[in-house]
């Protein structure tokens, strides 16, 4: 059996071509991060989460989440003025009349965003306000977002105590499964009373883990090592002399299937790898022992992990994942004749 595995691991990696094709995938979905990513518009450029992430770690936790309002009023206050000065740029008697109704509303909070305004002193992070107040604007919602973590808790038991009290869900008039499932989904959150919330930004975390383009791009490594280790045996006829081989088709299927899970491992790795060094070295990824529950996305998981050990789950799981869909499309290259039709099946899969 060792040597069938080792003979398998030969035909995959004895092979240029798969060294192309692995360089290629890692190149293009470095690529595809880095265009995806560009700052445009109101698409803020990723160093400003760096800069932002530096300023917060200076800062003890607590202090974290007034800083951040307080920065989020400072360029909304900018924009207020972007706005007036554009009316006044009219000149026209409606638009003077407005202008003098929202200085009038608050003088020194409009003197002081006035001083900001000239002295550029909102732009912190980006390039023009667009930028900065989409940017101010998606890191405000996120950390109101988890300093209400205790009461987003409590909602949920308040939720879970007015459900159980509703006779519809009784077990009398059948509603044990929900009336159990309303009980299991308190408790399960009612043991998260103890979770630290560390407000760290967590765009680096959440892009790396939800990049489509690399999901795709595992596939079609999924598609490339089926053809290597299939398609190459049927079309110079060997399959019949392995079925009459002493050790016959099910230890070679075996040896296959082993090479398989590493080489998805691998690919994983690799290609998630690869995007977690580019948001560490762009974005920054931020402290990967706080709690899941302070990233934003994931602040209604139940999981008691730390953001390292999500990341290492992710890995694992994806890994298991791509073993099965490669599997599968092992399977559909054993039972189709043509190269085209399990190309065709495989691209209506992804």
């Amino acid at each position: 059996m060792g040597r069938l595995i080792q003979g398998e691991f030969q035909k995959v990696l004895g092979r240029n071509g798969f060294y192309f094709i692995l360089i290629s995938l890692l190149a293009f979905n470095l690529f595809a991060l880095w265009a995806a990513e560009r700052p445009s518009g109101e698409h803020p450029p990723l160093q400003a989460y760096r800069m932002l992430q530096k300023e917060l770690t200076a800062l003890p936790n607590a202090e974290r989440p007034d800083f951040v309002r307080q920065y989020y009023r400072n360029v909304q206050s900018v924009r207020q003025v972007e706005r007036i000065k554009g009316l006044e740029a009219g000149w026209n008697e409606q638009g003077n009349r407005l202008t003098e109704q929202l200085k009038n509303q608050n003088p020194a909070e409009y003197a002081q965003a006035l001083s900001l305004w000239e002295n550029q002193e909102a732009l912190l992070y980006t390039a023009n306000i667009k930028q900065e107040a989409a940017f101010a604007e998606q890191i405000y919602t996120e950390v109101t977002a988890l300093a209400d973590y205790p009461e987003f808790l409590s909602q949920i038991q308040q939720r879970s105590d007015t459900l159980a009290g509703m006779s519809i869900f009784s077990p009398q008039v059948g509603g044990g499964f929900s009336s159990r499932s309303i009980q299991k989904t308190a408790a399960d959150y009612a043991g998260l009373t103890d979770i630290v919330i560390t407000y760290d930004l967590s765009y680096g975390v959440e892009a790396a883990a939800s990049a489509i383009t690399t999901d795709c791009l595992v596939f079609v490594f999924l598609f490339f090592f089926a053809f290597l280790t299939i398609y190459d045996e049927k079309n110079k006829g060997l399959f019949p002399l392995v079925k009459s081989t002493p050790l016959g088709q099910i230890p070679t299927m075996g040896a296959k299937i082993i090479v398989l899970a590493v080489c998805s491992m691998s690919v994983v790795l690799l290609l998630y790898g690869s995007n977690l060094l580019f948001y560490h070295r762009t974005a920054g990824l931020g402290d990967l022992s706080r709690s899941l529950q302070s990233i934003g996305k994931y602040m209604g998981s139940t999981l008691r992990f730390s953001v390292g050990e999500f990341l290492i789950s992710f890995a694992a799981i994806k890994a298991l994942v791509c073993f099965l869909i490669g599997l599968l499309v092992m399977f559909i290259s054993i039972q189709t004749r043509r190269s085209t039709t399990a190309f065709l099946i495989c691209a209506g899969m992804l």
